[in-house]
Protein backbone atom coordinates (compact mmCIF):
# COMPACT_ATOMS: atom_id res chain seq x y z
CA UNK A 1 0.00 0.00 0.00
CA UNK A 2 1.63 3.25 -0.90
CA UNK A 3 2.09 6.42 1.56
CA UNK A 4 -0.75 8.80 1.33
CA UNK A 5 0.32 11.83 -0.89
CA UNK A 6 -0.15 14.02 2.27
CA UNK A 7 2.90 11.75 4.50
CA UNK A 8 4.86 12.00 1.64
CA UNK A 9 4.91 15.92 0.82
CA UNK A 10 5.52 15.95 4.96
CA UNK A 11 8.15 13.80 4.85
CA UNK A 12 9.60 15.44 1.21
CA UNK A 13 9.41 19.21 2.66
CA UNK A 14 10.97 18.00 5.89
CA UNK A 15 13.99 16.26 4.05
CA UNK A 16 13.95 19.54 2.02
CA UNK A 17 13.92 22.01 5.29
CA UNK A 18 16.60 19.69 6.88
CA UNK A 19 19.32 19.86 4.15
CA UNK A 20 18.61 23.41 3.28
CA UNK A 21 19.54 24.36 7.01
CA UNK A 22 22.24 21.91 7.41
CA UNK A 23 23.57 23.58 3.91
CA UNK A 24 22.85 27.30 4.69
CA UNK A 25 24.03 27.59 7.82
CA UNK A 26 27.86 27.47 7.54
CA UNK A 27 27.85 24.57 10.51
CA UNK A 28 31.28 22.88 8.65
CA UNK A 29 33.08 25.67 7.34
CA UNK A 30 32.43 28.63 10.28
CA UNK A 31 33.60 26.74 13.31
CA UNK A 32 37.35 26.12 11.79
CA UNK A 33 37.33 29.99 10.96
CA UNK A 34 35.77 31.38 14.46
CA UNK A 35 38.34 29.09 15.90
CA UNK A 36 41.36 30.83 13.69
CA UNK A 37 39.57 34.28 14.81
CA UNK A 38 39.62 33.47 18.78
CA UNK A 39 43.35 32.60 18.28
CA UNK A 40 44.44 35.70 16.49
CA UNK A 41 42.27 37.65 18.97
CA UNK A 42 44.40 37.29 22.20
CA UNK A 43 47.60 37.72 20.52
CA UNK A 44 46.80 41.16 18.91
CA UNK A 45 45.94 42.22 22.23
CA UNK A 46 49.35 40.73 23.74
CA UNK A 47 51.20 43.06 21.16
CA UNK A 48 48.59 46.01 21.75
CA UNK A 49 50.19 45.76 25.39
CA UNK A 50 53.78 45.54 23.96
CA UNK A 51 53.53 48.06 21.80
CA UNK A 52 52.22 49.86 24.71
CA UNK A 53 53.99 49.49 27.48
CA UNK A 54 57.51 49.39 25.26
CA UNK A 55 56.57 53.29 24.02
CA UNK A 56 56.02 54.08 27.01
CA UNK A 57 59.50 52.82 29.14
CA UNK A 58 61.52 53.73 26.09
CA UNK A 59 60.37 57.50 26.86
CA UNK A 60 61.23 57.12 30.52
CA UNK A 61 64.47 55.61 29.64
CA UNK A 62 65.33 58.75 26.92
CA UNK A 63 63.91 61.39 29.73
CA UNK A 64 66.71 59.46 31.79
CA UNK A 65 69.39 59.97 29.16
CA UNK A 66 69.50 56.56 26.55
CA UNK A 67 69.87 56.85 23.08
CA UNK A 68 66.27 56.31 21.67
CA UNK A 69 67.75 52.91 19.69
CA UNK A 70 69.44 51.71 22.84
CA UNK A 71 66.14 52.72 25.11
CA UNK A 72 64.03 50.75 22.72
CA UNK A 73 66.37 47.54 23.06
CA UNK A 74 66.14 47.74 26.64
CA UNK A 75 62.57 48.17 26.76
CA UNK A 76 61.89 45.55 25.27
CA UNK A 77 64.26 43.19 26.74
CA UNK A 78 62.72 44.19 30.53
CA UNK A 79 59.40 43.51 28.77
CA UNK A 80 60.55 39.81 27.72
CA UNK A 81 61.74 39.28 30.88
CA UNK A 82 58.72 40.63 32.89
CA UNK A 83 56.13 39.06 30.44
CA UNK A 84 57.63 36.43 29.14
CA UNK A 85 54.63 34.59 30.20
CA UNK A 86 53.35 35.65 26.85
CA UNK A 87 53.47 35.03 23.11
CA UNK A 88 54.48 38.30 22.00
CA UNK A 89 57.69 38.24 24.88
CA UNK A 90 58.60 35.26 23.09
Amino acid sequence: MPFPKSRLLFASVLLATAAAAALSSGCFSSAKKKRAEEKSIPLAVEQALKDRWTEKRSTELVQQGLSPYAAQRQAESEFSKKYSYTQVAQ
